[in-house]
């Protein structure tokens, strides 16, 4: 494109154009001025209407401000209003809480109170049930006591009958008695019958070898020892004449003490025989009999009668001695041992009564019982000959042995692992043998042990009378068996009287673990049974307290007799706890033998 300043006539359409240009740029300056104007007048007029519009607006809005105003009045009045009531909700909820606990307070009053009538009528019941048991004992006595009025009464009688009918046999039984006089007069003038104390040198010498002590006739002989010497002799003297050992000094003293008895016996017979006995009888008009110079009242009769069952317990005593003095075993039969052959001693533990250590004897290990008192007593020496006759069973305690030196009394016996039963389940109830022992299985295994021990006491003769936790070990080398020791309280019942042993002394027993009889004195198989199942009920609850615990001991025997039983535990096997009930029936003949419980026990 050519260029505008080219040439002239380009340059005359330009000056054309400026000048238009500027017309144009003047008119059109001249119309920005009306423009400007124009515009600031739209912009007041738009100002103006905005004015207006926003006072149209702001007429407009107030009554929205008003209306918002009102709202939020209303707002903050609803606010309110919720927030009073959450007050009064909050108010009712704390109300309404105390009023709960309120109501909590009353009815754990009126519980109390409650408790407090039913402890209260408890009380009364159990009060009227111990007056009826106060009454039921004070009828019993009252029967006892007409019973006994009764037969004291039929014992007169029957008593004044027998002195009526000696009476009349007394001149028959007068020559009899002076012909049999007579002719032990005669034995006696001939020498068939000596007594001990008429014993020459060499009678008493015949003397010891029938008692099987022959190796003491040099220093009997030595001493010029005869009958009268011999019946005054005493331990110390036997020590003195060279007798060294205590027990065959024991042997000694007894086997006088019995014949001089045996003498004795028989020279009141003779003298009995001489005595006129008929001229001492007065028969009456009345049918009784009584001593001259006597009233003859029947009442006397009573006191003979005692008087004559005194004269047969003590002539049964004597018999009784005798026998225990011809079986008395003899020292190979007591095994025993000397001290030096024990080594190893170690003290398990000391009580009243003395000590128990563990030893060695033989390669073996034993228990050694070490008792305070240096001399043996009654109930010791009855237990060693219990433990020397006795069989040896796994679940009742052996024999092995004794020391009986100066100074130095030590029974010897096997050594159980495990300790006693009542201590193995208290101390640690959460042992392995505990937890067996105590396990549905371990209880009827244990049951069974003690029932075996027993079975085997009873096959012997022997009633153990203190059959208890306590006096059983557990064997732990030999699956937690059970061995039935402690024989203190035992002893030899006799055949004829079938098995009863009626006690004399006044021994401590145990009387929670005691059958109604054993109260009268009484002991038996029976009661021993009735011991068993209190045993097994220990052993059900751990042994955490005794049996009948609460109750004073003078209370359990009445209680007992009135039907007081232990409560078998709930987890007790069934068949388990009806065979424990069954042992312990009132009549002790209704209670099963130890033999019995094993074929039960082995029936489970």
């Amino acid at each position: 494109m050519p260029s505008q300043y080219g040439n002239a006539g380009t340059r005359s359409v330009t000056a054309k154009a400026v000048k238009t240009r500027d017309e144009l740029l003047s008119k059109n300056l001249k119309g920005a001025k009306e423009l400007e104007i124009a515009k600031k007048s739209d912009i007041a007029s738009a100002e103006k209407e905005k004015t207006a519009a926003e006072k149209a607006a702001a007429e407009k809005e107030k009554p929205d401000a008003e209306k918002a105003a009102v709202a939020k009045e209303i707002a903050a009045a609803e606010r309110a209003a919720a927030d009073k009531e959450k007050t009064d909700a909050e108010k009712a909820y704390v109300a309404a809480r105390k009023a709960v606990a309120a109501l909590k307070e009353k009815a754990a009053a009126d519980k109390e109170k409650t408790d407090a009538e039913k402890a209260y009528v408890a009380a009364r019941k159990a009060a009227a049930a111990l007056k009826e048991k106060a009454a039921v004992a004070k009828e019993i006595a009252a029967a006892d006591k007409a019973a006994v009025a009764k037969e004291i009464a039929a014992a007169d009688k029957a008593a004044g009958e027998r002195l009526v009918a000696a009476a009349q046999k007394a001149a028959a039984e007068k020559a009899a008695a002076e012909k049999k006089a007579a002719e032990k007069e005669a034995a006696d003038e001939s020498g068939s019958y000596t007594a001990l104390v008429k014993f020459s040198e060499v009678q008493v010498g015949e003397w010891l070898d029938l008692i099987k002590l022959s190796e003491h006739k040099p220093a009997f002989a030595e001493s010029s020892i005869d009958g009268s010497l011999l019946c005054g002799l005493d331990d110390t003297d036997l020590s003195d004449l060279g007798v060294s050992n205590r027990f065959h000094r024991r042997k000694i003293l007894a086997k006088i003490k019995a014949t001089v008895e045996e003498d004795a016996e028989a020279e009141a017979k003779a003298a009995q025989g001489k005595s006129a006995a008929a001229s001492d009888l007065l028969v009456v008009d009345s049918g009784y009999s009584s001593p001259v110079g006597l009233p003859t009242k029947p009442t006397l009769v009573v006191d003979y009668g005692y008087a004559q069952l005194k004269d047969d317990d003590e002539q049964k005593q004597k018999q009784k001695q005798k026998q225990k003095a011809a079986s008395e075993p003899d020292e190979d039969q007591l095994r025993v041992i000397s001290s030096a052959k024990l080594s190893k001693m170690k003290l398990l533990g000391e009580g009243i009564s003395g000590q128990v250590f563990r030893a060695c004897y033989c390669n073996e290990t034993v228990c050694v019982k070490k008792p305070k008192r240096s001399e043996m007593t009654a109930s010791e020496w009855a237990e060693l000959q219990l433990n020397v006759r006795l069989k040896p069973h796994p679940n009742v305690l052996g024999y092995i042995g004794v020391v009986m030196e100066p100074r130095n009394l030590m029974h010897v016996l096997p050594y159980i692992s495990g300790g006693a039963l009542d201590s193995v389940l208290q101390q640690d109830p959460q042992s392995e043998a505990a937890k067996q022992l105590m396990s549905a299985k371990g209880v009827v295994a244990a049951a069974l042990d003690m029932a075996r021990g027993l079975a085997h006491l009873h096959a012997a003769g022997i009633v153990h009378r203190d059959v208890a936790a306590r006096n059983c070990l557990v064997d732990t080398e030999h699956d937690c068996r059970l061995v039935l020791c402690d024989f203190g309280l035992a002893r030899q019942t006799s055949k004829e009287d079938d098995s009863v042993y009626s006690m004399q002394s006044n021994d401590r027993v145990p009387m929670p673990w005691m059958a109604p009889e054993c109260f009268k004195r009484e002991f038996s198989p029976a009661s021993d049974v009735w011991a068993w199942a209190v045993t097994v009920w220990e052993v059900l609850t751990g042994c955490a307290e005794r049996p009948f615990a609460g109750m004073p001991n003078e209370s359990i025997g009445m209680e007992v007799a009135l039907g007081a039983r232990l409560a078998i535990p709930e987890h007790t096997p069934g068949k388990l706890a009806q065979l424990m009930a069954s042992c312990w029936a009132v009549k002790a003949a209704d209670r099963p033998t130890a033999e019995a419980v094993v074929a039960e026990l082995h029936a489970m």
